[in-house]
């Protein structure tokens, strides 16, 4: 049997953490360890994991000073015995299958990644009522893979297997907490040689939060220019296939500052000036700002990213 090193953050998870834990409990593969690394919660978190700490020596507890689950995930993988290693949200769930059904096909298919579908939840977690994010059979590799992830992240990190040697060539998560660190990791992986396994089977259950959901669908979609610019930064040939799916997120960017409150545009938009080495335009923006040119600046950022290289 392969160990599975399971990598758990945690920030004030107290409502939340014993379901995770318990669904880890539950899986009918064995050969596991699960890390919870705390990140800096403030809640009873610590209390609920030590229950559990002292009832299966599997688990381990980890605290750190607050730096987000990019820095949370690389230090769990720091101190972890398997050579596998898997990711569990602290409000997620798996089904008790998972390893079982994820561990025979990780191995058959010489996979560095495998990644599954998964049900959706609001509150309890009922299959009868779950919503589905459902994967295709399909093999992401080379070139083809890197562009086919390019246009949509189709992994669900809660569903992921993968090897821990393949994420140490990939450079780790990254610990920038604008950067959206699972998305940015697949994309590295690929660029140095990994190859991924999509499968279509049911192995986990994500908690969906309807009422956080639109923040967090912004908060993302603001992310993924930093994954796009760190790229092109870091992988210089990739640049010329990476700039159109830049310049698109760029637009949905511009698109939802639209309709953003006021305050926070000029803040992004120069976040992105300054990612993307267009530090000289800054000026501009700070003379819009004072003079209150909201929709002047917008139409000035979408020139910028889609007429200059």
């Amino acid at each position: 049997m392969s160990k599975v090193s399971v990598i758990m953050p945690a920030y004030n998870a107290a409502n939340h953490i014993s379901h995770a834990i318990e669904s880890v409990l539950k899986q009918t593969y064995s050969d596991w360890e699960l890390i919870v690394i705390d990140d800096g919660s403030t809640d009873n978190t610590a209390d609920i994991v030590k229950q559990y700490t002292e009832q299966d020596s599997r688990i381990r507890y980890l605290w750190q000073l607050n730096g987000k689950q990019g820095k949370a995930r690389n230090k769990g993988i720091s101190i972890s015995k398997g050579e596998i290693i898997a990711f569990l949200d602290a409000d997620d769930l798996w089904l008790p299958e998972k390893l079982e059904k994820q561990i025979d096909k990780f191995h058959n298919l010489t996979a560095d990644l495998i990644y599954s579908s998964s049900y959706t939840f609001v509150k309890d977690f009922d299959i009868s009522n779950a919503g589905l994010i459902s994967t295709e059979e399909i093999c992401l590799s080379g070139e083809t893979g890197f562009e086919i992830l390019l246009n949509k992240n189709l992994v669900l990190i809660l569903t992921v297997l993968c090897r821990k040697d393949a994420i140490y060539r990939a450079g780790n998560f990254s610990e920038d907490t604008a950067i959206a660190e699972d998305y940015h990791l697949w994309l590295k992986m690929l660029l140095t040689g990994s190859r991924f396994y999509g499968m279509n089977e049911i192995t986990a259950a994500y908690h969906f939060n309807p009422q956080s959901f639109t923040g967090n669908d912004k908060e993302a979609l603001f992310m993924l220019p930093e994954v796009f610019f760190n790229l092109k930064k870091n992988y210089p040939e990739q640049a010329r296939r990476i700039q159109p799916y830049l310049k698109k997120v760029i637009k949905k960017n511009l698109y939802m500052l639209s309709i953003n409150k006021k305050e926070t545009q000029f803040k992004i938009l120069q976040r992105f000036m300054v990612i993307s080495n267009y530090q000289l335009f800054k000026p501009v923006f700070w003379i819009f700002e004072k003079l209150k040119l909201y929709n002047l600046s917008l139409r000035f950022a979408y020139f910028i990213f889609n007429y200059l290289p």
